[in-house]
């Protein structure tokens, strides 16, 4: 039997009507479990806020406790993490939330936030804030406000974007797309603008100027990180001058004059960027779907009339099956069958047996599917070939880049 050298027994005095019993629990509570016990940020910061509105109110006061975690448990909390599971899983997506409400909300110019995810910082950064705020009251509104755009833009609901006139399309795929390039940072400066922006009285005005700086500032990243495959911190120092950005409504007019995004358009990136592309060997399909939707709306259809959930079922497809069957594995084909030319892009379910199919089989359901297979739009004459090989798929490959070229889909508007 192992005995504790030292055991610490803590008395707790009933409460008397004299005391501050709320505050004091609360208080108690925080100083007992900062430093000991593995309590999350979202609980810790959760009896923060209690702590403050607490000390802002009067002792007579007995309800504003429960009228505060409820608002936290049911109208954030619950909002921001509902399409979550499991208690690890809902701390650590609303720990994101908690550090992007500081961040795009609270924070003031200049003011860093390194180390974001780390529980004790972000509980100093919000409790210095509650104790600077008059109305915790307001500030909780204001959270709780947030948490419902927060949770529309994680989830790409498209109606969120419904008084952004004509580009309501073009912000709502941009959107999409960072989701695609598995950027959080591209996704939160999106948030951010939606926040600061969304009741301007002329935003249908300026929200096609809008979109277009989005488009540069995500084509750059996509070119110079996905494509060129450098690393995605050398964006740190533009991200973190975005968001002051935005926040003093200077948004356009910074991206039109950064150099540091301006310089990936250059002739002799431009020329890097494509020969990249061209050597592109990709196994993530969300890579491709970015590349081919891109393209997709520039052959199809002009943008605004397509529908909008179209993305929803769209589907990145092998021309040579990405998992062959025993009997149809072809060697040389197999060094090509992560490459450009041997990807289009379909809208529609497919069975995913067809995916797997010989040519013989696969091109004639590509071909059933007409516009809805960019391939029946783009290359008509490949559904035609009996036989498929590495030097078809490769001669496909540089079609395209002329193609890509030549549309300027990658290439910003302004």
């Amino acid at each position: 039997m192992v005995i504790k050298e030292r055991l610490i027994f803590i008395s707790l005095t009933p409460p008397t009507r004299k005391t501050r019993t709320n505050k004091d629990a609360i208080d108690l509570f925080l100083a007992s479990n900062q430093n000991t016990l593995p309590l999350s940020t979202p609980e810790l910061v959760r009896t923060l806020f209690l702590s403050f509105a607490e000390e802002a109110k009067s002792s007579e006061d007995k309800s504003v406790a429960g009228k505060i975690a409820n608002k936290w448990d049911k109208e954030i909390f619950d909002e921001v993490t509902k399409n979550y599971s499991g208690k690890v899983s809902k701390d650590n997506k609303f720990t994101d939330f908690l550090s992007d409400f500081y961040q795009i909300v609270l924070q003031e110019a200049n003011e860093s936030l390194w180390n974001r995810n780390n529980p004790r910082f972000l509980f100093n950064k919000f409790k210095k804030k509650l104790g600077q705020e008059e109305n915790i009251d307001k500030l909780l509104e204001k959270m709780t406000d947030f948490a419902a755009v927060y949770q529309d833009i994680m989830a790409l609901n498209p109606d969120l974007w419904d008084d952004w006139g004509k580009s309501k399309s073009n912000i709502f795929y941009l959107l999409e797309e960072t989701k695609l390039l598995g950027s959080d940072r591209l996704t939160r400066i999106i948030l951010v603008i939606y926040w600061y922006y969304h009741e301007e009285k002329n935003l249908k005005n300026k929200a096609e100027l809008i979109a277009s700086c989005l488009d540069k500032m995500i084509l750059s990243f996509f070119r110079t990180v996905t494509i060129k495959k450098k690393q995605s911190g050398i964006f740190d120092s533009f991200f973190d001058s975005c968001l002051d950005a935005i926040k003093q409504k200077n948004f356009e007019e910074f991206i039109k004059n950064n150099e540091f995004i301006d310089g990936e358009f250059s002739k002799e990136n431009t020329e890097e960027f494509f020969v990249s592309l061209r050597n592109l060997k990709e196994r993530k399909n969300d890579v491709y779907k970015f590349i081919f939707q891109r393209y997709y709306i520039e052959k199809i259809k002009p943008l605004n009339s397509i529908n909008i959930r179209f993305d929803k079922t769209t589907q990145v497809e092998h021309i040579y099956p990405q998992n062959a069957k025993d009997d149809d594995v072809d060697k040389e084909l197999e060094t090509v069958k992560f490459e450009l030319g041997n990807i289009t892009l379909i809208t529609g379910s497919i069975n995913s047996k067809i995916s797997n199919n010989s040519w013989t089989e696969k091109k004639k359901d590509l071909a059933n599917l007409k516009d809805q297979c960019l391939l029946a739009k783009e290359n008509p004459s490949l559904l035609k070939e009996d036989n498929i090989n590495s030097e078809i798929i490769r001669k496909r490959t540089e079609k395209l880049i002329i193609d890509f070229k030549k549309s300027k889909i990658f290439q910003p508007k302004i």
